[in-house]
C-alpha cells in the first residue's frame, strides 16, 4: 500500500493522507466560499440534521436502493446468472477508467460528530480517472475486502453478493495524457459512494476525472486506509450535516490543487480552471 503526506501551505494547517490506488455532464461551475450568497432575500439555506429516527430511515433507505441497484440497474444475462460474476453495464464512453482512494484529514476542524474534544475531522474521497490499461491490468473490487463483512451485516446481503459485483475501473494503472475537467460528487445522505459506482464510472469514461466524496458520519461506513471503519450509528445527534459537507467539499478543492502539483498519479492532470459539483 503506498502512502504520502502533503502539508498545506502556511495559510493552513490542514492536511491530507493518501493511500493505495484502486485504480456528457454539464459542468457548473461553484464557489464553495461563499455558500449561501446567491440565494434570494427571502431565503435562508437549509439545515439538514441527523437524530436517531434519521439514522433508521436511513439505513433502511441504504437497504433499498441496495435491493433496486442489484434487481434493475444490473439486469443478468442468462450467462451471468448461472456465474459468480455480476457485471456493470457498459462505458458508454471512450475512456477506460482508473481508480484510486485518498483519506482525507483536515486538522483545521474538530470532528463534531463525537463527543472526543480531541477528534478531528476525517473522510475519504475516490476519484476515478480516465486510464491507460493492457492486458495485464487489475480490474478493481467494487467494495474494499474490508468493507465487505461490514456492509454485509448493515444490508443483511451476504458477502458473496458484494464480491460477485464487478465494476469497469482498473487500479495501478496511470492516467491518460492530458488535463480533464473535474467533478466533484457528494452522495446522498446515507448512500455509500459504492452505490454510485456505475454513474461515477460512466461520467469518467467521457473525459472528466470525477472525486466521489464519502462524507463520515453521512453515509453508514467509511473505510480509512489504516483499517479503521467510521460507521453512522457512532454519530451524535441533531448535528447541521450540510454545513459539515460544504467544509469537506471545500477541503477536497484544496487538496485537488495540491494533488495536481504534486501527486505521483494526477499531477498535472486536473483542469482545475474547469470544476463542476454534482
Amino acid at each position: 500500500m503506498n502512502r504520502c503526506y502533503f502539508e498545506l501551505p502556511a495559510r493552513s494547517n490542514r492536511a491530507l493522507l493518501c493511500h493505495h490506488r484502486y485504480s456528457n455532464a454539464r459542468l457548473i461551475n461553484i464557489n464553495l466560499e461563499k455558500t449561501g450568497d446567491n440565494l434570494p432575500s427571502d431565503s435562508q439555506p437549509i439545515e439538514r440534521k441527523h437524530n436517531k429516527e434519521d439514522t433508521m430511515q436511513i439505513k433502511a433507505l441504504f437497504v433499498s436502493c441496495t435491493v433496486i441497484m442489484l434487481l434493475f440497474s444490473i439486469p443478468l444475462t442468462s450467462s451471468q446468472a448461472q456465474s459468480d460474476i455480476i457485471e456493470f453495464p457498459e462505458l458508454t464512453g471512450l475512456y477506460q477508467v482508473g481508480r484510486v482512494s485518498y483519506d482525507m484529514v483536515d486538522s483545521s476542524r474538530q470532528e463534531i460528530f463525537t463527543a472526543d474534544e480531541s477528534d478531528i475531522r476525517e473522510f475519504s474521497a475516490t476519484v476515478f480517472y480516465p486510464a491507460m490499461i493492457n492486458e495485464n491490468s487489475e480490474q478493481a473490487i467494487y467494495v474494499e475486502g474490508q468493507l465487505i463483512p461490514a456492509i454485509a451485516e448493515e444490508t443483511q446481503y451476504p458477502a458473496s453478493v458484494w464480491q460477485a459485483l464487478q465494476p469497469h475501473s482498473y487500479t495501478n494503472v496511470d492516467v491518460v495524457d492530458g488535463q480533464f475537467p473535474v467533478i466533484l460528487f457528494s452522495h446522498g445522505s446515507g448512500i455509500p459512494i459504492e452505490a454510485y459506482t456505475g454513474l461515477l464510472e460512466d461520467l469518467t469514461s467521457h473525459g472528466y476525472i470525477v472525486v466521489g466524496i464519502s462524507h463520515s458520519y453521512g453515509t453508514p461506513i467509511v473505510a480509512l486506509s489504516d483499517g479503521r471503519m467510521i460507521r453512522m450509528d457512532d454519530a451524535s445527534i441533531e448535528v447541521d450535516v450540510l454545513s459539515v459537507w460544504v467544509e469537506d467539499m471545500r477541503f477536497v478543492l484544496d487538496q485537488l490543487q495540491h494533488l495536481n502539483a504534486e501527486d505521483p498519479l494526477l499531477v498535472d492532470h486536473l483542469d482545475l480552471s474547469r470544476i463542476g459539483a454534482m
